[in-house]
């Protein structure tokens, strides 16, 4: 496809399509958000689990043990630290209401996402 360069051809897009599908696209949030998003949402659903789960027990980072040598993985309960600024514990209390739950992670935009 070729962008609109004022000469009328066949392989030419009118200005309008351009503007249309840039007004799409603004509403379009972009892969990283929709990854944090999941995350999050999937830190709720874990967190709402029995305290003995072991899918608990991993992403609240509770595992005891040495690690490998080398720069230490982001952990999960990080990542949510990180974007909800708030403690993992005032994250898993929060996370077992649902309804509130499910609008703080539908209110997650990062900086770079269209307002």
């Amino acid at each position: 496809m070729c962008i609109y360069d004022g000469k009328a051809g066949d392989d030419a897009v009118h200005p309008k399509v351009l503007t249309e599908a840039r007004i799409y696209n603004e509403n379009i949030p972009r892969l990283s958000t929709i990854c944090l998003q999941r995350i999050v949402r999937y830190f709720g659903h874990v967190a709402r689990r029995d305290t003995s789960n072991l899918e608990r027990l991993v992403v609240t980072g509770k595992i005891e043990g040495k690690r490998p040598r080398g720069r230490s993985p982001k952990l999960w309960s990080d990542q949510i630290v990180e974007e909800l600024q708030i403690p993992v514990s005032d994250a898993l209390h929060q996370a077992t209401e649902r309804d509130q739950w499910r609008r703080l992670v539908d209110g997650i935009k990062r900086s770079h996402d269209p307002q």
